[in-house]
């Protein structure tokens, strides 16, 4: 996101030793370091504007979800209110699982179209019945976000973020004790000071618009899930569906240890999650503990859980999630229950 940000960064102070004494070069690299606050801190506004523009471009290209998965999804969309005739149902294939964009599409990646088909097509078998309800469950949640126009006000919530990171960042350059270091360099070591003192200022900057960004994504995540627990009617939705979060999660731990990883994660996040298990590896060969590689991994916390958010900041842990859902397919088991023995009692 901060690419073109950090290149033109890294050529400045480059720039910086083969410059001379020069007055007007001093104005124009001075110049530089403001321009550069200035795109670092909206570049990651404009550049997510860019690919979700690009991103719907692709979708409306995608190919339509088989006819069994359209009719499936329609009957779901009227069911929370929903025109189906505003909103496509697409394959795509780059997409991961089940997700959906702006207000008009849900998407499904080819390996959940093609095991929620078959699983529609062959209803008599318990593992298809079981699959329709995991895939019920996530479809609530993902309605959820499309009744919320969640792509749109997260869109929205990085540039108000870049703004107030921006604003911040120069009122704490104004104060008495800072000023100093941002004011006109005049020779070698100021503008070496001066390109340090942005370089942090842009850092910090960054730091503070991406963990609001995805704070707010987590936030939108945490309430599509309450919103798919109000409307489940089927306890076993919801513990299946807490059992396919957690499978996904320690598909992760499997693939450090040198298992194949899930499906449902994306290729880039397949390459991060390489170059991971590769450093653990190389840790492991290093220390030389006594503990089995599988049960030394497991205790690497700290770096799991770097893991995680590296591959997917804007979600909660997906044990958190199948924690949320198991309890809430208890209360509901319950609840049903007693309403059960009331009804003996009354009879």
């Amino acid at each position: 996101m901060r690419i073109l940000s950090k290149s033109i960064a890294m050529t400045l102070l480059f720039g910086i030793s083969m410059v001379q004494a020069s007055s007007p070069l001093y104005s124009i690299m001075n110049n530089c370091f403001k321009i550069g606050r200035f795109g670092n801190a909206f570049m990651g506004s404009i550049m997510k504007a860019g690919y979700g523009i690009n991103y719907e471009r692709k979708i409306r290209s995608a190919p339509d979800a088989s006819e069994v998965i359209i009719h499936f999804c329609h009957e779901k969309l009227k069911k929370h209110g929903l025109d189906p005739s505003q909103i496509q149902i697409k394959v795509k294939e780059d997409s991961q699982f089940l997700e959906t964009w702006g207000k008009n599409f849900i998407v499904f990646s080819p390996i959940a179209d093609q095991e929620l088909e078959n699983a529609l097509k062959d209803s008599s078998d318990t593992r298809s019945i079981n699959i329709v309800k995991i895939y019920s469950t996530f479809l609530d949640h993902e309605i959820a976000h499309l009744k919320n126009n969640d792509t749109l006000k997260r869109q929205g919530v990085l540039l108000g973020a870049s703004a107030l990171g921006y604003g911040i960042a120069t009122g704490l350059m104004s104060l008495p004790h800072t000023n100093p270091l941002f004011q006109k360099a005049t020779n070698k070591i100021g503008l070496l000071k001066l390109g340090v003192a942005y370089t942090i200022v842009n850092v910090g900057t960054s730091l503070f618009t991406q963990n609001i960004y995805n704070w707010y994504a987590r936030y939108q995540e945490n309430m599509a899930d309450a919103y798919a627990i109000s409307h489940a009617k089927d306890p076993q939705a919801l513990h299946y569906s807490a059992t396919f979060l957690e499978l996904v999660e320690n598909s992760i731990i499997d693939f450090l240890c040198g298992a194949n990883l899930h499906p449902s994660i994306m290729s880039i996040n397949r390459i991060l999650l390489m170059s991971i298990r590769n450093m653990l590896i190389r840790q492991y060969q290093t220390l030389k503990p006594k503990e089995d590689f599988r049960t030394w991994v497991q205790q690497q916390s700290t770096v799991l859980s770097q893991a995680k958010f590296i591959l997917d900041p804007s979600h909660p842990s997906g044990f958190y999630r199948a924690q949320i859902l198991r309890t809430a397919a208890n209360a509901l088991e319950e609840k049903q229950k007693a309403v059960v023995a009331e009804a003996t009692q009354a009879a």
